[in-house]
């Protein structure tokens, strides 16, 4: 089906405030993933949804990570398929594993917003050569994922025209939807690719599905410059929690005066310390003396994170990304051949010149460092993406716990009760036999055996005679 779009360009930010949704194809996650940060930065989405990311089980979360949101998978293997949901790390998430099944790709995910109750969300592939079978597979999930009763929004790479009236699929899809109280919002084109005569096709194959289309924006499609598909993006009207910026503490060392610092330590009558007998004593006194004069030149102050982008991503490079964005909307509305080849020329471009600078980065970070391993380790890390992680939340009877105080009593109240119980099921068990009590305590459900045995008098003497002495 041949389409024209329209002239008048949409944007993300101009969706209403709210909860924004957004989906994208983008053929191989880890090659264009800092194209994705820079979009996911530029543009306010809270929650989007990866299709065909090309990933498998060798390849770690740390590798497609992106600052301030956490990333949930499902793979297929690193030549097609596979979804993946990049949502904000300051929303309680819960991974519905009973939802999904190995026949079809689907990552289901269940979401906690304040003054709203538990939201549905899934991210959907399915390949163009899927048959009439993966529709099946999609309505009988959907059928169960409907039961829970529960706002959805499902999106998600179908390779279903629904601006097409002749597609069986479509049809059957459709009344699918239907009959689960499902629907389809986007009624956009969000793909537009060049046939064998050199002419622009438009196709609306990425679907947004929802059971509560009254609390919804109207969708919009956005050319991207680092995929042929459109990202396809819904505002969702509610109140969204704040997300705290990450705090640390470290020394100020703005006003740090060395031959000062030096001077007050001179001053410190250091012969007390020794004159004390008691080693603890005398450590603590010292520690307090340097300390307080520590804190007093270089006292600890807050500090506040922001998010690590990548640094190679210099002005040139963002002036490439800027042309094959603007070659990329160009050679929408011209839907000219020549504007479309264009655009490719640019986009491949930018993809060798990213991995130019990104390598010769790296290269010089590794030369700077020279024999310093503290240094050289810390490029190491950020070359592999390896980063601490702690927990944001704990589900506890329902309720999510977000606060650090909350979740550090619920760990601590937890191991409590749990050597309180294990202790009352020791004490049941003193008066039963030493082997009994072993044997259902300690050695349950392990294939090993384990048993004591007495030692006399005489084993332990010529145990401690066998004893080496220092003399």
């Amino acid at each position: 089906m041949t389409y024209l779009p329209s002239t008048k360009m949409t944007s993300i930010n101009k969706l209403p405030k709210g909860l924004i949704l957004a989906h994208i194809n983008i053929c191989s996650l880890r090659n264009k993933i800092q194209d994705l940060s820079l979009f996911l930065h530029v543009n306010k989405i809270d929650i989007l949804m990866i299709s065909e990311t090309h990933l498998d089980h060798f390849i770690d979360n740390s590798e497609v990570d992106i600052g301030g949101f956490s990333i949930y998978r499902k793979d297929r293997n690193r030549f097609g398929g596979g979804v993946a949901i990049y949502i904000r790390d300051n929303f309680p998430v819960k991974l519905r594993y009973d939802l999904m099944c190995d026949d079809v790709e689907v990552l289901w995910l269940q979401v906690q917003l304040p003054h709203l109750k538990p939201i549905i969300l899934g991210c959907c592939y399915r390949p163009p050569s899927a048959r009439i079978e993966y529709v099946n597979g999609l309505c009988n999930m959907l059928d169960k994922v409907t039961e829970e009763n529960r706002e959805l929004y499902w999106l998600g790479d179908l390779n279903i025209d629904w601006l097409s009236d002749i597609c069986p699929l479509k049809n059957k899809l459709k009344t699918m939807t239907d009959t689960c109280g499902l629907s389809q919002l986007m009624d956009q084109p969000t793909r537009i690719s060049s046939n064998n005569t050199r002419s622009l096709t438009s196709k609306c194959i990425d679907h947004i599905y929802t059971n509560n289309p009254d609390v919804c924006s109207t969708p919009v499609s956005v050319t991207v410059g680092f995929s042929d598909h459109n990202c396809i993006a819904v505002s969702r009207r509610t109140k969204l929690p704040k997300a705290c910026p990450k705090i640390i503490m470290k020394r100020s060392y703005r006003a740090f005066n060395e031959e000062s610092f030096l001077n007050e330590l001179d001053n410190i009558k250091w012969n007390l310390i020794c004159d004390i007998d008691d080693v603890d004593a005398s450590l603590n006194l010292f520690m307090d003396c340097f300390m307080r004069v520590v804190n007093n030149h270089a006292p600890l102050k807050k500090f506040t994170v922001k998010a690590k982008r990548a640094p190679w991503v210099d002005t040139e490079l963002r002036s490439l990304m800027a042309q094959r964005e603007e070659a990329k909307k160009v050679a929408v509305l011209s839907d000219s051949f020549k504007d479309r080849k264009c655009y490719c020329i640019l986009r491949n471009q930018v993809t060798k010149v990213n991995r130019v600078k990104k390598k010769k980065y790296f290269q010089k970070r590794i030369d700077d460092s020279g024999t310093d391993c503290k240094r050289m380790w810390n490029v190491l890390n950020d070359i592999m993406g390896k980063k601490s992680t702690r927990t944001s939340f704990v589900e506890w009877k329902g309720v999510y716990l977000t606060k650090p105080i909350q979740i550090a009593n619920y760990f601590n109240d937890y191991f409590v009760n749990k050597v309180s119980n294990f202790r009352e099921t020791m004490k049941s068990t003193v008066d039963s036999n030493l082997n009994e009590l072993i044997e259902r305590c300690i050695m349950k459900d392990k294939l090993c055996s384990f048993e004591f045995h007495r030692v006399n008098v005489v084993q332990v003497e010529m145990l401690l005679r066998s004893l080496t002495v220092d003399v």
